[in-house]
C-alpha cells in the first residue's frame, strides 16, 4: 500500500492538473485513488 507521502504527491499532481479539483471527493480503494467531482459523473483513477 501507498504511504501517505506519496498519497500527497499524487493528490497534489491531480488538483495541479486543473484547479476545480479543489472542490473534488477522493476515495481511496486499497492500491488505487478514485477522484470525482460533484458537477461531472467521469473522475480520474489512479493506481499507486
Amino acid at each position: 500500500m501507498a504511504n501517505l507521502e506519496e498519497l500527497i504527491g499524487v493528490l497534489t499532481e491531480v488538483q495541479n492538473l486543473d484547479p476545480e479539483n479543489k472542490n473534488a471527493d477522493v476515495r481511496i480503494y486499497n492500491k488505487y485513488i478514485l477522484i470525482t467531482r460533484p458537477d461531472q459523473e467521469d473522475g480520474y483513477f489512479i493506481k499507486l
